[in-house]
């Protein structure tokens, strides 16, 4: 009977031990469960700004696309075209091009001719914009 009631208790021994060790292990996973929330809590915080960082980012390099497509089209429209530059050097060689002084005129009437031409042409040159 003594060696059944110290089975017994030893039995008992080892099931308190063992609800004693459960409850220990019990009590440090709720602090890890505590613990892994928390972290989790800040994760999900940083994913947040993250998002909303990048969210900026790219509005911002949308901007920046756009004000550079604003670019691109200025600078086209500032382009010329090989025909306009043809005719605006032809408008310069025109505009600059030398006026030469009349000639020495053996008659009277060919010498007015001659200043006469002289003078319509610088007229026109100085009359041209």
């Amino acid at each position: 009977m003594i060696l059944n009631i110290k089975f017994w208790l030893s039995i008992m021994a080892i099931l308190v031990l063992t609800l004693l060790v459960s409850g220990i292990e019990i009590w440090h996973l709720k602090g890890d469960v505590s613990k892994a929330q928390a972290d989790l809590k800040a994760a999900r915080t940083q994913i947040a700004f993250k998002d909303a960082s990048l969210a900026v980012k790219e509005a911002d390099l949308q901007v920046a696309n756009s004000k550079i497509d604003l670019q691109n089209i200025a600078i086209k429209q500032l382009e010329v075209s090989k025909p306009d530059i043809q005719k605006i050097k032809k408008e310069i060689e025109t505009k600059f091009e030398r006026i030469k002084p009349p000639q020495k005129a053996k008659t009277k009437e060919t010498k007015c001719e001659a200043e006469l031409v002289y003078y319509q042409d610088l007229f026109r040159e100085l009359g041209d914009d």
